[in-house]
């Protein structure tokens, strides 16, 4: 299986019961999924919006989260910025996310400490400008 020669953890988005149906690594919740991580046996990544629901994820034992929105980024709400996100990401494996577009945004990720960063536009802008 190409998954396991390079070493890539397979997850599936919200659905515990298809991660094990598959017998997939483990699964990305929401924020509104987070209670499950109380009794979850599987590998897990979240999404965060707060220190709060970071606390919650690192306490149940998540491997990572998300953290966004950072940058502003349309109908996600007031972005958290670099210094709070440089903040918790000295604390849990985080991966940025939100109104993520430039080279420039990327750039200042990295130094915040963040072990990566998702975006849909920032690839499917590349795509268009190619």
């Amino acid at each position: 299986m190409v998954a396991k020669r390079y070493a890539l953890v397979l997850l599936v988005s919200q659905d515990v019961r298809l991660s094990r149906a598959l017998a997939l690594d483990g699964v990305h919740l929401t924020s509104r999924q987070l209670h499950l991580l109380q009794r979850l046996k599987r590998r897990a990544i979240v999404s965060t919006h707060d220190e709060r629901e970071l606390a919650f994820a690192r306490r149940h034992r998540a491997q990572a989260a998300t953290f966004s929105p950072i940058f502003a980024t349309p109908g996600k709400g007031v972005p958290k910025g670099l210094r709070r996100l440089r903040k918790v990401a000295t604390r849990y494996p985080l991966i940025a996310l939100g109104g993520i577009v430039t080279e420039r945004h990327v750039v200042r990720i990295e130094r915040t400490g963040a072990m990566g960063f998702a975006s849909i536009r920032y690839f499917v802008q590349g795509l268009w400008q190619s």
